[in-house]
């Protein structure tokens, strides 16, 4: 399982060049399309059409019933909660061979976090342990706690905005020499 935007694009050049039968599922593939359609907005544009070409998209159910004996499949949704992954994971529930790598943070009360924690999904109502390897690669595109406050010191800012993150709260604390703004969902903030 991945995001869409970002992570599934990384993930096709990470692993294209390894030999392996790449399916990719989900909005990752629309997202994909626009990557290809705008190659001179990112780097790597040439590398990134070659990897592509590399994989196999799918596109509805009947592929996604091919896609069962793909190496790597690619899908949407990153968190486990909707999206095709949980199709392909229905279908490979009792795999032990198949495994499921997570590639990036898993919010509090997702599926993809009680994975993790607990070894079990909840699909379709019920709470399942699949059978499956589980395996957490941190590919995060955000900097750490400990980085974002080295970059705000180092930019020394007058004020900080900080919009997203769980953990805002505790980088609130460790930024007390700045005028820090918390908004939520809603606010609107004039930036002048």
């Amino acid at each position: 399982p991945t995001f869409a935007v970002g992570r599934t694009q990384e993930l096709i050049m990470i692993l294209s060049d390894l030999g392996y039968n790449i399916y990719v599922d989900g909005m990752g593939n629309s997202i994909t399309s626009i990557y290809l359609h705008t190659p001179g907005f990112f780097r790597s544009g040439n590398e990134f059409k070659k990897a592509v070409k590399k994989t196999v998209p799918i596109r509805n159910q009947r592929e996604r019933l091919q896609a069962k004996n793909a190496d790597i499949i690619i899908t949407t949704s990153g968190m486990l909660d909707g999206g095709p992954v949980l199709s392909h994971i229905r279908g490979l529930l009792e795999d032990e061979k198949s495994a499921i790598f997570i590639t990036g943070y898993q919010v509090d009360g997702t599926n993809g976090r009680s994975l993790l924690e607990n070894g079990t999904l909840n699909i379709d109502g019920s709470s399942v342990r699949p059978k499956m390897k589980v395996e957490f690669f941190d590919l995060s595109a955000h900097a750490g706690h400990d980085d974002l406050v080295k970059f705000i010191d180092a930019v020394n800012p007058k004020r900080v905005i900080l919009c997203h993150g769980e953990m805002r709260e505790k980088l609130l604390e460790d930024l007390a020499n700045y005028e820090v703004i918390l908004p939520y969902n809603g606010n609107e903030l004039e930036l002048s």
